[in-house]
């Protein structure tokens, strides 16, 4: 677990050996104490999630244990699932999107994809392991955890869906979330270079619906801040 300190950095209790059974436990109470005094925005380690949930239509941006999750840190977990990928072709059948977590606890793309952004997905027994991320009752199981989704981050998940039910190639259905993000229309451009920087000279949005355009793009921009 862990917690985050008013200037924003996250302390994490790392564990530790103690040389005797009295001061593991005192160790154990201090570390007790540390979480009761951060309750609101301590975290589970390796889940993600909040000790204490928060209501979802009542987050404000304010909160201290906001995280905003914006498009650019999908992209980034997406061109790292397509290296994979290309590492054990032998061995990837296909990505589906529901459930989120099987009961063999092998987990579709989407929670795979906020695993990779540290951000908690659901789970096996959660009401919104079976809820498309389109949905917003998945979006609500992020706002509970803190998590905010940046306009381009939601119509990606969301878009990931898409290209249809089953387990389906991880370039199709990142060309589906891709479309979904452009069609946004209006403000669309700025919000896309909010979110993960300015395209280079001589590229557009539609190029990285390709894989290969999109990890060059990737490798040759700087994020965009937070909206």
């Amino acid at each position: 677990m862990g917690w985050r300190s008013a200037d924003g950095e996250f302390h994490t209790d790392a564990g530790s050996a103690e040389a005797s059974q009295a001061a593991a436990r005192f160790g154990a109470e201090q570390t007790l104490v540390e979480y009761a005094a951060q309750a609101r925005t301590v975290r589970q380690r390796m889940r993600y999630r909040l000790l204490v949930p928060r209501q979802p239509d009542t987050l404000a941006m304010s909160d201290p244990a906001i995280v905003v999750l914006g498009l650019r840190s999908l992209l980034e977990a997406v061109c790292d699932e397509y290296r994979s990928e290309g590492n054990h072709r032998e061995s990837v059948t296909g990505w589906r999107i529901l459930p989120h977590k099987d009961e063999n606890k092998e987990c579709g793309l989407v929670a795979i994809l906020l695993d990779s952004c540290y951000v908690p997905c659901p789970e096996l027994g959660d009401p919104s392991n079976d809820i498309d991320p389109a949905d917003a009752v998945f979006e609500d199981f992020l706002r509970s955890h803190a998590v905010i989704l940046t306009p381009p981050a939601r119509a990606y998940l969301a878009g990931l869906s898409q290209a249809g039910p089953g387990e389906l190639p991880l370039r199709q259905r990142h060309e589906a979330a891709m479309r979904a993000v452009l069609a946004v229309g209006g403000e669309a451009a700025d919000l896309l270079t909010a979110d993960t920087g300015p395209l280079p000279d001589g590229m557009a949005w539609i190029d990285l619906l390709d894989a290969a355009a999109l990890d060059d793009f990737l490798a040759s921009t700087e994020p965009g801040p937070p909206q």
